[in-house]
């Protein structure tokens, strides 16, 4: 059953999903979500229900009806997404005549491929194989190969809108019209190269190749727009290799060994090359320390800005992968702006219509002194944050072994102060026989239990005259003039007959004994 009758709802429904495939990342949606936007649904409803009677009944699928336009969508498992013709052209220019199968061949080569497996005698294949036909070497499906968008330049394409061939007279603006498409080939080759060597030689997705900047611009020029990547690819195959991805289907691309030396006109882009980056830094392959991977970072946004003609975009700038893979090592919670902004030698920020636009100012990076700057201020800031916490950096934890130490110490600081000199733990009496430790200070109280130190031999028992060595500190109060009475607390002087005070002595207490002195 086809659906191309129902042309003008078909291809109302396929522009609707055009549109909505081209507004959404990668260009890529699962099958089950394709027809949640409004405008693909009420499409969809109204292709149902006016196309019965010619073809389309209620209970088609969507992915049959979309499955005829194998120039614009591709499906893989459970997704579509759009092929790399239809991420370049714009829906709202109307859809483009459909040269190709469902297969993905012309229509009068798919005819006679029909034809030809219909005659074909079948044979029993192994399980899981497809059945093949008597004499194929592969698949029964092998057959249906689909014919190639990309047309090598210098080779004739067929006869002109005259009805004759246009290269059957070799005139100057042809062989002009042959060089400029030459020149074109050469820069999508290199551009392919390019965006597969910027990955550090991984393999890369087909998506991944068509976001690249230089790709994405050259797929815009009319020689471009109705050539798929995977047949460049295919043509050039000693620069790149196709391998099967088993994970989200389709191809990945890498790089042949020796790919560059097999680039067309390899010598004039090495000499192009050589003069271009002649102005800017070597790259440093493996940065290690922090330094080195700043300077690091500031060459790569040099060399993405010449990619660039030296002025670009933010967010374009940040897509570059190498000035990922060197912003991501430096582990800073820093954005790239703050980095750019870092080298006012070198980078220029300015805004455009709310878009922050970064041109290069010099390409020389000799002037290291902001990085040097840079980095006192993070050890800096990461000296303030650990002063004060010796923790390790699990968690901020200590360590068990630590932590036992820690009680121990405790524990120990917990004990008893030994006793000072001279002098036994309390509840202790001298041991049988033993008089007081050597050297035992006179004028201390004794201990119990021990009575006075002997005399030394040949040394008088000490005696000290406090009265003469002392002098009253300077705080104490200043002398009293004759006739005032003592202040209180004083003793009165010899022969005071001064009577006492009131209440003296207490209630129940006797008088003090003639000639008691009371205490100072």
């Amino acid at each position: 059953m086809t659906y191309l009758g129902v042309i003008s709802f078909c291809s109302f429904c396929t522009a609707e999903v055009w549109k909505h495939l081209q507004s959404v990342p990668q260009n890529k949606v699962p099958l089950s979500s394709v027809t949640t936007p409004k405008a693909v649904k009420d499409a969809w409803a109204e292709l149902q229900t006016t196309g019965s009677t010619e073809g389309v009944t209620k209970t088609a699928v969507l992915k049959s009806v979309l499955g005829e336009r194998a120039d614009l969508f591709e499906f893989a498992g459970d997704t579509i997404e759009l092929t790399e013709a239809a991420q370049m052209m714009n829906p709202t220019d109307g859809l483009p005549d459909n040269i190709l199968t469902v297969a993905g061949g012309l229509e009068g080569y798919e005819t006679k491929v029909a034809e030809e497996e219909v005659n074909s005698v079948v044979v029993d294949a192994a399980p899981g194989e497809a059945p093949r036909a008597v004499g194929q070497v592969g698949g029964g499906r092998k057959a249906r190969m689909r014919t190639s968008t990309y047309i090598p330049p210098g080779k004739g394409k067929g006869k002109g809108k005259t009805g004759l061939y246009s290269d059957m007279f070799w005139t100057p603006l042809i062989a002009q019209a042959l060089a400029i498409e030459r020149k074109k080939d050469s820069e999508m080759v290199r551009a392919l190269f390019t965006a597969i060597e910027l990955h550090s030689g991984k393999c890369v997705t087909l998506s991944q190749l068509g976001s690249d900047f230089k790709v994405s611009q050259l797929k815009k020029d009319n020689m471009w727009k109705s050539v798929r990547l995977l047949d460049i690819l295919e043509a050039y195959e000693d620069i790149f290799e196709l391998v099967p991805d088993n994970t989200m289907g389709g191809w990945q691309v890498k790089l042949q060994p020796g790919a560059e030396a097999a680039l067309p006109d390899v010598e004039e882009y090495m000499e192009r090359e050589i003069r271009e980056q002649d102005a800017l830094p070597p790259r440093i392959e493996n940065p290690r320390t922090a330094f080195d991977k700043m300077q690091s970072l500031r060459i790569e946004l040099l060399y993405a800005l010449q990619r660039r003609g030296n002025k670009v975009q933010l967010q374009e700038l940040g897509q570059e992968p190498r000035v990922q893979k060197v912003k991501q090592s430096l582990h800073q919670a820093k954005k790239l702006i703050e980095f750019i902004r870092m080298f006012p030698t070198n980078f220029k920020v300015s805004s455009d219509d709310s878009q922050m636009i970064i041109e290069v100012i010099s390409p020389s990076v000799s002037d290291q002194s902001m990085i040097d700057r840079a980095l006192q201020r993070l050890n800096q800031d990461s000296g303030d944050r650990g002063k004060g916490s010796r923790k390790d950096a699990r968690g901020g934890r200590e360590p068990a072994r630590d932590r036992g130490r820690r009680d121990r110490s405790r524990s120990r600081g917990r004990r008893e102060a030994p006793p000072p000199h001279g002098y036994l733990p309390p509840g202790y009496g001298p041991p049988p026989g033993y008089a007081p430790p050597p050297g035992y200070p006179y004028g201390y109280p004794v201990p119990p239990g021990y009575g006075q130190p002997p005399p030394q031999p040949a040394y008088p028992v000490p005696a000290y005259d406090y009265s003469q060595q002392y002098a009253p500190p300077p705080q104490a109060p200043p002398a009293q003039p004759a006739g005032y009475p003592p202040p209180v607390g004083y003793p009165p002087p010899a022969g005071y007959s001064y009577p006492p005070p009131a209440g003296y002595p207490p209630p129940g207490y006797a008088p003090p004994p003639a000639g008691y002195l009371m205490p100072p």
